[in-house]
């Protein structure tokens, strides 16, 4: 099965293709035909995102696109932010699915494959959080969200969280790889701990098999 993987880092990706593999419960390969990406982080993911649907949907045969990202000190996402003001403004699972929906409604039917499925995951704080999980029983979302209304960011905490998934002198992809590998054997932890955006990106995926 081919996927697409939009991230903010070679590692993220690597990472989120594990899971990937172990929601959907096949092994996935990137398409052929995807525009190089020359930089990442969160602008980078946002801005490309365009040009990366047109691509996967036109030049490649891939069943569906991920696009991942961190939340850092953004909201969680919440089907109805109306009740916290503005957040729905500030919250980035929100801003892609309005750029990804924009996008896919100006393209032309797809005629060589079906129509380009597109998951979104937003990782509160940063997808090392969803990494670490079960690791520290303190690491989990509701933390993370009171912690980000008490404090406004998370900056330090997301530096202490990339320390531990990333130890000295490692290689972050294969850091990255190794969790991902061990939480792949079972999800229940990340469903558990991060219900909202892991939950909500595993069921985005899964959906496509339906």
């Amino acid at each position: 099965m081919k996927v697409a993987i939009l991230s903010e880092s070679d590692h993220d990706e690597a990472a989120i293709r594990v899971l990937i593999n172990a929601l959907l419960e096949v092994e996935t390969v990137s398409p052929e035909g995807l525009p190089r990406l020359e930089s990442r982080g969160w602008p980078s993911v946002k801005i490309q995102l365009p040009a990366v649907i047109t691509s996967a949907h036109y030049n490649t045969d891939a069943l569906g696109l991920v696009v991942v990202a961190d939340s850092d000190d953004s909201p969680l996402h919440e089907d109805n932010h109306s009740h916290r003001g503005g957040d729905e403004a500030r919250c980035r699972t929100c801003a892609l699915q309005r750029v990804a929906e924009k996008k896919l409604q100006r393209l032309k039917e797809r005629t060589h494959a079906p129509p380009l499925r597109i998951a979104i995951a937003v990782a509160t704080p940063t997808l090392e959080a969803w990494l670490y999980c079960s690791r520290d029983a303190a690491n989990n979302e509701d933390r993370w969200i009171r912690e980000l209304e008490e404090h406004n960011t998370l900056v330090n905490r997301r530096k202490e969280l990339k320390a531990k998934v990333y130890p000295p002198k490692s290689d972050r992809r294969e850091s990255a790889l190794a969790e991902a590998n061990r939480l792949a054997t079972n999800l229940d932890s990340l469903f558990t701990h991060f219900a909202c955006g892991f939950g909500s990106f595993a069921e985005q995926v899964r959906a496509w098999t339906l």
